[in-house]
């Protein structure tokens, strides 16, 4: 979808994604930031006006919620499944509306980027499919059309000769990390951190997840788990390494349960 956010400092414009049928948006918080009044354009050209379910400025991602029955949701993929070199597209409205749903093309250039915006550090994923002003918020697909990352911010120039001419630099938010925050913002309106378990922990050479270490005062640690356990089940789903125990853990917001077999 397309947003115009009006503010008394003037227009903004970016992109959003469909995650609901039922009218549940995200996109950037720096697309809405301070807005007034938030328009949305859907690309069947059905107008919305929207409200703003939660935003969180440090992870830069804002729900937002029209008045829809029949829109039609994006299929979100994990991230953590993401190569170098893996084949991405970015759509959205670089420039504004008037260029409405251009789709770049491109690929995954670096997993796991660290980049600093506005004096915090954003773990990101980097690619080189064109991203421009206006396609804040937007989704990164993989090659079956599923949303991978919100297109989030293009390294420019910074007015010193050998930095004017940077291209290729466009930076994504991983959905591996904002399923997280949207849920958080959708259930209580803030993001409230990242759920923590407690521990670290290491993929053996036969297939199991061991524990490494365990920090006093949460929640690992209160039921008894201890380093060199190993971890067979978390929520009933096998675990054959780290990932899938980050699967789970991506399910549940600050302060649910989480059932753990050792």
């Amino acid at each position: 979808v397309s947003i115009t956010a009006s503010a008394q400092s003037g227009k903004s414009s970016g992109t959003g994604i469909v995650l609901s049928a039922d009218g549940y948006l995200i996109t950037n918080h720096h697309v809405i930031e301070n807005a007034q009044v938030i328009a949305v354009q859907t690309s069947d050209d059905r107008q919305f006006q929207a409200s703003i379910i939660g935003s969180d400025e440090a992870s830069d991602l804002a729900v937002l919620k029209v008045d829809a029955t029949d829109l039609q949701p994006a299929e979100v993929c994990d991230s953590g499944k993401l190569a170098v070199g893996d084949r991405v597209d970015a759509i959205g409205d670089p420039l504004g509306t008037a260029l409405r749903g251009t789709m770049t093309d491109g690929i995954v250039s670096a997993i796991n980027r660290d980049v600093q915006v506005d004096g915090r550090t954003m773990t990101l994923v980097q690619t080189n499919a064109a991203l421009n002003s206006g396609n804040s918020g937007g989704p990164l697909i993989n090659e079956y059309g599923q949303v991978i990352g919100v297109n989030t911010l293009k390294m420019s120039g910074s007015g010193n000769a050998e930095e004017a001419t940077v291209e290729g630099l466009g930076f994504a938010l991983p959905s591996s990390s904002f399923c997280f925050v949207v849920n958080d913002l959708i259930a209580n309106g803030q993001f409230r951190g990242i759920p923590v378990l407690g521990i670290t922990v290491m993929n053996s050479d036969d297939g199991r997840v061991v524990v490494y270490t365990v920090s006093d005062g949460y929640g690992a640690a209160e039921m008894g788990i201890r380093p060199d356990d190993v971890l067979l089940r978390a929520d009933g789903q096998a675990l054959g390494s780290i990932d899938d125990l980050m699967a789970v853990r991506r399910t549940h917001l600050v302060g649910d349960t989480i059932t753990l077999t050792v």
